[in-house]
């Protein structure tokens, strides 16, 4: 179920109905809470409602699959579209709001899967403006600690499922990290470092997305 507009006024009546019709038709059902609204994106209310959205979560953990953000709507907060040059993180009033929302549910002891912002852009062809703007802001999306992307085209739809994919190199630099039992040594390719550690917690989350994103060829080309 989608929640759109989700805050904290609204939060606990979304999730209390969505436990009710679970229990009711003995059904597994899911919400997926869209954060998309003004009491997230000021700053003066930004990180009351984040903790607030943050306990109400924590109640129905088991009823959460994913976070989306609405970076269209956070946009129109202020009149604001970026243009098929840029990306979201270029609108820096609302990539400083991502950024928050990232800090309060993607860390160790509240860990979501949040999904990024739509692209406005499509095209059939690959090699387009459009696309490969796509790319790019999956990329930032992928560097910032998002996973997945709503689509609104059937064009995007392979070119988001392949920005998943985990590359040859990450996943081998992640199973050395894992089964080394500390320390620092070079990378798969030779030209960088992994560092045991601090490095294991990305680790973890490179195998368990390859385990569902499958992993590339030694030398696949996206």
């Amino acid at each position: 179920m989608n929640f759109p507009k989700f805050n904290s006024i609204n939060g606990e009546y979304y999730f209390s109905i969505l436990k009710d019709l679970s229990f009711k038709y003995n059904e597994p059902l899911y919400g997926m809470p869209i954060i998309e609204d003004e009491l997230v994106m000021y700053k003066d209310t930004r990180f009351a409602e984040l903790g607030k959205i943050q306990e109400i979560l924590k109640r129905y953990d088991d009823y959460v699959l994913n976070l989306r953000v609405g970076g269209t709507d956070f946009s129109s907060i202020f009149g604001l579209r970026r243009d098929i040059t840029t990306s979201i993180y270029d609108i820096k009033v609302v990539a400083d709001c991502l950024k928050d929302i990232l800090n309060y549910f993607i860390r160790k002891d509240c860990q979501y899967v949040v999904s990024g912002p739509v692209w406005e852009y499509y095209s059939w062809d690959e090699n387009s403006q459009e696309i490969q703007g796509l790319k790019n802001e999956l990329d930032l999306d992928i560097q910032n600690g998002f996973h997945g992307k709503t689509v609104i085209h059937p064009s995007q739809i392979d070119v988001v499922n392949k920005a998943y994919v985990i590359k040859f190199e990450e996943w081998q630099d992640a199973n050395n990290i894992l089964n080394a039992k500390g320390g620092v040594f070079a990378g798969y390719k030779g030209n960088r470092m992994n560092e045991v550690n601090p490095h294991r917690s990305w680790a973890k989350k490179i195998l368990a997305k390859a385990e569902i994103f499958g992993v590339a060829n030694l030398n696949a080309r996206f």
